[in-house]
């Protein structure tokens, strides 16, 4: 069976046309003929009549497929006679894929885009002033750095009495210690509250150098002098090494540092308790009184000392050896 409109192939029964859309017209069934009338055969005369032979029953005929039922095209009735339809046109594939093709999916234009030359231009010369201005900037700072390194190396140098407390430190011995390397030695030759003399030198050798150390108002010490002493000799005289030897041992003492100050001692002192003694907190202060020559170059030191039980006082015997002034004995004064 085939669409009376467009010719393709459908299904019997089928209303409408599943390529087309077209309806499809029901067929028509053809009504039974009835059977032609059967004349008997003459009779003869000589024959007895024979009974006429009954017409055999009409053929069975199979009923007609009913279609499938739809609600839009309603029934034909079996007596309308239906008009002859005409053949259908010949199938065109061409053009079923012309008039039932999709068209082509096409992307919407978009707007053209502007050009942004002219921006471009603007970013790339605020660039190239701000370049420019900093190159500017910075030949102008390295001119003035430099007249300022000039101004500064062809002025003399000037030093403060007074230190700068910026640049002090908590105690005499951090400032040497930030003056000299770590690994040096340092002898306290004189104290006189806010300064203090010094030999330094390095390990295992002679002291070098007589470095002086002074306390600011603000109570911050610094290295204010150093001087070089020639052949291992301090720049003082004979009497005052051996009074600044017999300072740095009470010094010693006085800080519980007994075998420090024993260094400072030779026999027959050195082998006296004395030499080595632990203070204890109880030695609080002493005076230099004054000192005695003798004609062999030693010297006897006086000494006021106050401890917590009262004052005493010493004078400490120093004499000459080849590495400078140190204490041989003590008597009571």
């Amino acid at each position: 069976m085939e669409c009376p409109s467009c010719g393709r192939p459908v299904v019997e029964g089928q209303a409408f046309c599943g390529v087309c859309g077209a309806p499809l017209e029901p067929p028509v069934p053809v009504p039974a003929q009835p059977p032609a009338a059967v004349e008997p055969p003459a009779p003869e005369p000589v024959a007895p009549p024979v009974p006429p032979v009954p017409p055999a029953p009409p053929a069975a005929v199979a009923p007609p497929v009913p279609p499938a039922p739809e609600p839009v095209v309603p029934p034909v009735a079996a007596t309308q006679q239906m008009p002859a339809q005409a053949a259908p046109p010949a199938y065109n594939e061409a053009a079923y894929q012309q008039q039932y093709a999709q068209p082509a999916y096409q992307q919407p234009q978009q707007p053209p885009r502007k050009k942004k030359t002219g921006l471009i231009i603007a970013i790339v010369a605020v660039v190239f002033v701000l370049l420019a201005c900093a190159v500017v900037g910075a030949v102008v700072a390295f001119r003035s750095l430099a007249d300022n390194v000039n101004e500064v190396t062809t002025q003399e140098p000037v030093i403060s009495e007074e230190p700068a407390e910026a640049d002090g430190y908590a105690s005499a011995e951090e400032a040497l210690a930030a003056t000299y390397s770590s690994d040096w030695v340092f002898e306290l030759q004189w104290d006189d509250g806010d300064i203090r003399t010094y030999w330094a030198g390095p390990p295992n050798s002679e002291f070098t150098d007589e470095v002086v150390v002074e306390r600011s108002a603000s109570g911050m010490w610094s290295v204010t002098q150093s001087v070089a002493l020639e052949f291992g000799e301090p720049g003082l005289l004979p009497e005052d090494e051996a009074v600044a030897t017999v300072m740095n041992f009470l010094d010693l003492i006085m800080q519980d540092r007994p075998l420090e100050a024993q260094q400072l001692c030779v026999p027959p002192f050195s082998e006296d308790p004395a030499s080595a003694q632990y203070s204890n907190g109880d030695f609080i202060g002493y005076d230099i009184e004054g000192v005695t020559a003798e004609d062999d170059m030693t010297f006897w030191v006086h000494t006021v000392e106050e401890w917590r039980w009262g004052v005493e006082e010493f004078e400490y015997w120093v004499v000459p050896t080849e590495l400078g002034y140190f204490i041989a004995d003590l008597r009571p004064y």
